[in-house]
């Protein structure tokens, strides 16, 4: 399940003072008015607190539902709360898109950056720790490059290449002869290493 959709993951017992709080519905009762700018505390805990307890009574107000002060699990309250959660991530994110599409971005970036903008509140993520999830992200991908590089073994033409230019060095200061000798080990190697031999195996190079 991703994180939006236990978000919106219907509460299981009712929310409010006296209820049955489970823990959590109210942790996602918390997310859900933290969205909307009615619950500005962290979300450390799956209780009750005063500034819960006052999000419900505005919002009922403000939305002229039944000031009861807590939620039934598919009541007016939840089915309305859901809705303006709902309303305010569209809105967030067309935002984060005109944005990005002003600055000259692309679509990818967009989306990009209203993932994120939906995801910092709502997690309680900062922006530092963001930066440093994504530079881990590089760093780890980068290593696990190398390791791929590693596991392909040796670049045979690489080394077949440097040994043939090592050869003609030997061509032209020790003579033909010796430049013959140099070039048949310098295949052979090269022989041995599109075989995947270990180089141990490959014999020396006579230069």
């Amino acid at each position: 399940m991703s994180f939006f959709d236990d978000l919106f993951k219907p509460i299981s017992k009712s929310v409010g003072n006296n209820m049955e709080n489970d823990p959590d519905d109210v942790i996602r009762t918390k997310k859900k008015f933290k969205t909307i700018g009615r619950y500005n505390d962290e979300i450390n805990n799956g209780y009750i607190d005063r500034e819960l307890d006052d999000a419900i009574w505005g919002f009922q107000r403000k939305e002229k539902l039944k000031p009861d002060g807590f939620m039934n699990p598919g009541g007016e309250t939840e089915r309305t709360l859901n809705k303006k959660v709902k309303e305010k991530e569209k809105e967030r994110e067309r935002k984060e898109e005109e944005n990005i599409k002003m600055a000259g971005g692309g679509a990818g970036a967009a989306a990009a950056t209203a993932l994120g903008a939906r995801l910092l509140p709502l997690a309680g993520i900062t922006a530092m720790s963001m930066q440093k999830w994504i530079e881990d992200r590089h760093k780890n991908g980068a290593q696990n490059k190398n390791k791929e590089l590693d596991n392909q073994g040796p670049d045979c033409d690489a080394i077949y290449e440097s040994e043939t230019k090592r050869c003609n060095e030997t061509t032209n200061t020790r003579g033909k002869r010796a430049g013959a000798i140099c070039h048949a080990s310098a295949s052979n190697r090269y022989g041995n290493c599109r075989a995947g031999k270990p180089e141990d195996q490959w014999g020396p190079l006579r230069d």
